[in-house]
């Protein structure tokens, strides 16, 4: 996918890292779109949120100019995501993919094998993904301690998302002025012995 990036737009630069600590630069926006943020992992039970996405937050949060967004979106919910083994293919390659979620409804994974054939051979591969579901709740006010205002939907625009997934883009609220400076910096007004 970096490959492509880079290819597709050259005088861009692209790091690959894991979002946990990753160095984000200053910037207008971060975007974290294909449920990045559900590939976080947590020592421990529950549907509270990792302390390393909470912070993930914090540094997004940091490195924003004032009215800089940031755009991804998570999972909440498993419903039409899980699935039996279902098999796909064509002409040197095939895939079979099953998704199941566990007895909480915490984590969703999605087990894949690949089997390709390169000239007179055949590879195989298999990955199994494991991705938390979060509350709306519970990132509304992971956002909202981080210092972001946010919306939710369940499309980008017009551009309706999987079932059970939600998009966000939350703003880095423009800097504030404080309001004794903003008194100072008024024009004074006239008094009555000027007039």
């Amino acid at each position: 996918m970096i490959r492509l990036a880079c290819a597709k737009v050259p005088e861009a630069r692209f790091r690959v890292a894991s979002l946990i600590d990753a160095r984000i630069p200053r910037c207008d926006a971060v975007v974290a779109v294909g449920e990045v943020i559900a590939y976080v992992t947590s020592s421990r039970a529950g549907s509270g949120l990792p302390v390393a996405l909470r912070r993930f937050f914090r540094r997004v949060h940091d490195a924003l100019r004032p009215g800089g967004l940031f755009v991804f979106d998570f999972i909440e919910s498993a419903d039409r995501r899980t699935y039996p083994v279902k098999t796909y293919g064509a002409r040197g390659w095939a895939i079979a993919v099953r998704a199941d979620v566990d007895r909480a409804g915490r984590i969703l994974t999605r087990r894949m094998i690949t089997v390709r054939r390169l000239r007179r051979r055949y590879r195989s591969s298999r990955e199994v993904h494991r991705v938390r579901i979060y509350s709306r709740r519970a990132i509304a006010g992971a956002l909202r301690r981080a210092g972001f205002t946010a919306t939710m939907s369940r499309s980008y625009g017009r551009c309706r998302l999987m079932a059970g997934d939600v998009a966000v883009v939350a703003c880095k609220p423009l800097a504030r002025v404080p309001l004794q400076r903003a008194r100072m910096s008024r024009s004074p007004r006239p008094s009555r012995e000027n007039m």
